[in-house]
């Protein structure tokens, strides 16, 4: 017999001399072929790579390092970065930290933790409003390009008593946020307390010309960010706007936008009722013909469930536009099918190697309306998503002047494009190969782990620009790979025409410039420095030291970190002094300007403080103390009151912590770190 019909092939029995039964033949050719396979794909290349590659890898893999190179610049949109020398111009003089008063004048020297902190504290008014993040933007005020950074005062449904969270408070009368607290980022009162521009509730601005550039004509916050709750608006019932200060009552309002869909008929009442599985709105007497049902308040879910396709921001922003709120969201397009490109991640999320900031979208805060404008036609994905949607988009011509002088380069962006540039950089194959040009973004010391530097918005007279304007730009630092002296910087541009333009500034290789983590080393070595923290720390108070911060100025970089003091069981950060490190010489003072002064040796340019930079005395030491601890004692006592229900007890604790801050400001004229 044989294996095959007819019998043309191989005898029965004679496969593999006869060593195998029939029926298992076929198994063991499949076998065999599988082991052949394995071992000539496992041994070709192996061999192929130490016989034909290592010997010549450079040359083998020349082409491939270029093709990646290139086209992971292309990519993350990095093909086109300005690259300038930096090289040191010598030593700075008082004369020039005067030409660069717009830059010195916006200096953050507050931090966004230790700010929120604050502002949680002194301005959520009522425990159902909470500040949920900070922002950081710009507004010319008074002629002046100021830095501001602020918070937007949401409605937090979770923070009202239980006892309080019925069905038609929820539904019909906490149903919205009210207006923002915002101040400069570099104003401190003498207490070390920001210095608002926009506070309280109504909004009240602090000055004139502050009023004319910051007014809000509607303050009321129906979509946000922690806005979860769907909510029955413009009813029979009152919505509440804010306590009454001047009687045991409330200010109520109405919802009169045209965002959400009406509630007039009971069909649509009917419809609402099974679609979100609750017959109270069926049989609720609360309803009129005015009444509108709006769901999907989350901002971040709002535009997800219009725009599913598109990646997120994490850090949508407040911007105060006309007299009204508008939240800016970045959007991206990405792709992980880029030929020959490297991926990368933002924190959150899946790899990409192919991004573009191509959207920004609008939304206001009042009435919901979002609105999507391409800031980078060019990009081929949004123009697909252009020709599905068409009446989706629209372009970045637009949107408002006034609204388009708040957009910004977008932070996770750029971090991502940083951190790609630190190796792609290297365009030479050679240079590529070997590593032997390798950065890292700068890092420092947060909670005592080394963690790499979060990008900073400045306001900077960027080096090699024409014009010399001052520009809101995004900043990052890098050092050599494993060393800490800083080798370059990288900037975006925020502003007009230079939106979205990335700059290298890239020090010489024969200049040292001290980088984050030795700057940080000398302020730690510093005497007058431990000394100080040491004293503060045993005196019922926790010394908190900022951010580090790198601020270019002409052809030198100048580092600056505010250092807060707290009482040790609170919560309220004082900004109490200002480090500033230039060079070899590191100096602690009261204000910034002080700093710079000793520094430099004559009047760095910014208006003096209104009062003279002198040492506390110990008296004064020790009632900046006790204000402190008073203070914080108040505001402990007042969240146990909260937590316990007992609104009125938390009200008048609010109202004696307040008391106590003014009364301890009185005849004390704030302390400017910047401009007036």
């Amino acid at each position: 017999g044989t294996i095959f019909p007819g019998g043309k092939f191989f005898p029965r029995g004679k496969i593999f001399g006869g060593l195998f039964p029939d029926g298992l033949v076929p198994l063991v050719l499949l076998m065999a072929y599988w082991g052949c396979t394995g071992l000539i794909g496992q041994l070709y290349p192996a061999v192929v790579q130490s016989l034909v590659v290592v010997p010549n890898e450079l040359e083998r893999e020349r082409a491939y390092i270029e093709q990646t190179v290139y086209f992971t610049n292309r990519g993350f949109n990095l093909d086109e970065v300005e690259v300038i020398p930096f090289d040191s111009g010598g030593t700075l003089t008082a004369a020039d930290l005067a030409d660069n008063t717009a830059t010195l004048s916006n200096v953050r020297l507050w931090d966004p933790e230790p700010l929120l902190e604050t502002y949680r504290q002194l301005q959520e008014i009522r425990p159902y409003y909470q500040f949920p993040f900070m922002d950081v933007d710009r507004y010319t005020i008074g002629g002046q390009l100021r830095q501001v950074m602020h918070a937007a005062r949401e409605m937090d449904i979770n923070r009202v008593p239980p006892r309080a969270q019925t069905w038609v408070n929820q539904r019909f009368f906490y149903t919205h946020g009210f207006g923002l607290a915002l101040s400069p980022v570099n104003v401190v009162t003498r207490e070390g307390l920001p210095d608002f521009f926009i506070s309280d509730i109504p909004p009240q601005a602090s000055s004139p010309a502050v009023q004319m550039a910051l007014g809000i004509d509607n303050p009321r916050i129906y979509f946000g960010e922690i806005t979860t709750t769907d909510i029955i608006a413009g009813g029979a019932a009152r919505e509440l706007d804010y306590p009454d200060a001047d009687a045991e009552d409330n200010i109520y309002g109405s919802y009169g936008g045209q965002g959400g869909v009406s509630l007039g008929s009971l069909w649509q009442r009917l419809w609402f009722s099974w679609a979100f599985r609750d017959p109270h709105l069926l049989i609720s007497r609360e309803f009129n013909p005015e009444s509108r049902m709006l769901y999907h308040r989350q901002i971040g879910e709002r535009v997800r469930h219009i725009a599913p396709f598109l990646r997120y921001d994490r850090d949508p922003y407040l911007v105060i536009a006309a007299g009204k709120l508008y939240w800016f969201y970045d959007a991206y397009t990405t792709s992980d099918h880029f030929p020959y490109s490297e991926y990368a991640a933002l924190e959150t999320g899946s790899q990409f190697n192919y991004i573009r900031n191509s959207v920004k979208v609008l939304i206001d805060a009042y009435d919901g309306t979002v609105e999507f404008y391409v800031f980078d036609p060019e990009d081929p994905i949004i123009q697909v998503y252009q020709n599905i949607f068409p009446q989706l988009f629209k372009p970045a011509a637009a949107m408002s002047e006034e609204l388009r002088r708040h957009t910004r380069y977008p932070e996770d962006l750029f971090q991502v494009q940083a951190q790609q540039y630190a190796t792609y950089h290297m365009t030479d194959p050679q240079v590529f190969y070997n590593r032997e040009d390798q950065w890292q973004v700068a890092s420092q010391f947060r909670n005592e782990r080394l963690r790499p530097m979060r990008p900073q918005y400045l306001i900077l007279n960027l080096p090699e620009v024409s014009n010399r304007q001052p520009e809101f730009v995004l900043f990052s630092p890098y050092t050599p790979a494993n060393k800490d002296n800083m080798v370059a910087w990288m900037a975006a541009g925020c502003d007009g025409d230079r939106y979205g333009r990335l700059s290298i500034y890239k020090f010489s290789k024969q200049t040292l410039i001290f980088g984050p983590q030795q700057v940080e080393a000398r302020i730690n070595q510093n005497p007058e420095i431990t000394e100080s923290v040491s004293l503060w720390n045993e005196h019922g108070s926790r010394v908190r030291f900022g951010h580090l911060l790198a601020i270019p100025i002409d052809r030198s970089i100048i580092y600056a970190q505010p250092l807060y003091l707290e009482a040790e069981n609170g919560r309220l950060p004082q900004l109490t002094r200002v480090i500033v490190v230039y060079e070899d010489r590191v100096v602690m003072r009261r204000t910034l300007d002080a700093a710079l002064e000793d520094l430099f040796e004559g009047d760095a340019g910014i208006p003096d403080p209104i009062e003279p930079d002198s040492p506390l005395s110990p008296a004064e030491s020790e009632a900046e103390t006790e204000v402190l601890t008073e203070a914080q004692d108040l505001w402990q006592q007042a969240q146990e009151a909260l937590q316990q229900g007992n609104l009125s007890e938390f009200n008048r604790l609010q109202q004696d912590l307040q008391n106590l801050l003014e009364a301890a400001e009185l005849g004390s004229p704030r302390i400017t770190q910047g401009l007036e």
